[in-house]
């Protein structure tokens, strides 16, 4: 059986992954576990808005650690810049993560084809095992 000593949590700020959050939070507390929450923004052309827009993601997932911190986890809060898939992927094979949890919008038909995956992309490229909750 594989040990999960730490699990990463991508965050968007929606309620699919709010609830994958929670449910993250609850395989911490269960297997005493790390929980790293990661959010991924896009950066915006212009020097002043990228960095207002970077120090607002880092606030919003900064809240939210301190939101958990009260949890009995070890609970760290990360914002990158870039691709959504990519970061997350980067993230997990740069720190090891044994495990990943993150929502997914359940998209189906063109919608789904349109915009693609992040959650998608992720399972099929993870170096970890991948959980995904419908929203």
């Amino acid at each position: 059986m594989r040990i999960i000593r730490s699990i990463l949590a991508p965050v968007d700020f929606s309620e699919p992954s709010r609830s994958a959050l929670d449910f993250a939070l609850q395989l911490a507390r269960r297997f005493d576990a790390s929980l790293t929450i990661l959010h991924v923004y896009e950066a915006p052309s212009g020097t002043d808005e990228h960095e207002r827009v970077g120090q607002a993601a880092r606030d919003a997932v900064e809240g939210l650690r301190t939101e958990l911190s009260r949890a009995d986890v070890l609970v760290q809060a990360v914002a990158a810049v870039g691709s959504p898939a990519d970061q997350i992927l980067d993230w997990a094979r740069a720190h090891g993560f044994d495990l990943i949890v993150m929502g997914t919008h359940g998209r189906r038909g063109l919608g789904h084809l349109v915009l693609g995956s992040v959650a998608e992309h992720v399972v099929r490229s993870a170096p970890c095992p991948v959980v995904t909750l419908r929203g």
